[in-house]
């Protein structure tokens, strides 16, 4: 799987983890899944309020 283009992804000023656009569609690691995870919970509650 190659990578054309990446991209490094923060969310608030934090690192979230890197999107990366391959031949087979695009792919997200999140640095921390535990992060990653909190970081989008408060951003969907904070959109439900």
């Amino acid at each position: 799987m190659n990578a054309f283009r990446t991209g490094y992804v923060y969310v608030r000023s934090a690192f979230a983890g890197v999107l990366k656009e391959t031949d087979k569609g695009y792919s997200f690691m999140p640095d921390d899944m535990k992060n990653a995870l909190c970081m989008l919970l408060q951003d969907r509650l904070a959109i439900l309020k």
